[in-house]
């Protein structure tokens, strides 16, 4: 199985360029033999949008833009983005393949710390991310997670052994998280 993890850098609020530059990485990496492809949090509006998400309209371009992507994805790709939903946003991934999304996990560990700030903002997910997926046409369940879903150490949920114990049998972490030499690896 190969799978492309691409670290392309957004920019905060230019929905037009990061889909662009999503789809251009993805291209190149299918061109590669990609069979599942990889993209960081909030990859559609850019990290971290801060009070921007407040501004009309930012975060339906998100949803709109993480159509738009969901549109061209032939072989899954995931994908981080902003969704509302019941007047509650949410910090979210997106598996897409095949022209549509397929499955949609919202951030569980919501970070408020250092220069983290996100129960200001987003909503905490409810519901452990796995899901079914055939990559490369062999039928994988994976887990989905965000960031800080991994860095559990200091949370009584667990993300990463609810994934696990859900039958996951590989856990993608999708990331905008800045990296220090200290930080858990």
């Amino acid at each position: 199985m190969k799978i492309a993890v691409c670290q392309v850098n957004p920019i905060v609020g230019d929905f037009s360029y990061n889909v662009n530059k999503v789809q251009t990485f993805y291209e190149r990496a299918i061109e590669s033999g990609a069979e599942l492809v990889i993209f960081p949090e909030m990859v559609v509006c850019g990290y971290p949008p801060q009070d921007l998400i407040w501004e009309n309209g930012f975060v339906s371009a998100s949803e709109r833009s993480i159509q738009t992507i969901a549109s061209f994805s032939k072989i899954p790709l995931i994908a981080g983005f902003i969704r509302k939903e019941k007047n509650k946003l949410y910090n979210s991934a997106a598996l897409c393949s095949n022209g549509k999304i397929a499955f949609i996990y919202d951030k569980m560990l919501l970070p408020t710390y250092d220069v983290f700030d996100e129960y200001r903002y987003f909503t905490p997910g409810k519901n452990v991310g796995v899901t079914d997926v055939d990559i490369g046409g062999t039928h994988k369940k994976i887990g989905i997670q965000i960031c800080e879903d991994l860095w559990d150490m200091d949370y009584e949920l667990k993300v990463t052994n609810e994934l696990v114990q859900g039958g996951a049998e590989m856990i993608i972490n999708i990331s905008a998280s800045p990296f220090h030499d200290e930080q858990p690896q």
